[in-house]
């Protein structure tokens, strides 16, 4: 169980049990949630540009394709059809995050 410590509607601490002052919360809360009194609420996500989120993406899918794996597949001419469902997605993924970022 979790408690969280609430100042001015925001949640600005978060344990591991209960304390005086704190209110019981679900696992999920973090700091900088609003509490209404009876509801916690997450706060909004920021709104990303298209640039900024093909860099999101891309930078996701290098960590699971990286680019010299790319460069294997084109230096050896590999005929990507070939390939893994998997690896055709996450490829055709990053052509088109990569479209994105040079326009």
């Amino acid at each position: 169980m979790k408690s969280a410590e609430i100042k001015d509607g925001v949640v600005v601490n978060v344990i591991v049990g209960t304390l005086k002052g704190h209110v019981e919360c679900p696992d999920i809360v973090q700091m900088g949630w609003k509490f209404d009194g009876s509801e916690f609420t997450a706060p909004p996500q920021p709104v990303l540009t298209d640039i900024e989120q093909a860099q999101n993406t891309l930078d996701e899918l290098d960590r699971v394709l990286p680019r010299a794996v790319e460069d294997i597949i084109e230096a050896m001419q590999l005929d990507t059809s070939t390939l893994p469902a998997i690896m055709q997605e996450r490829l055709a993924q990053k052509k088109s995050a990569r479209e994105i970022l040079q326009t």
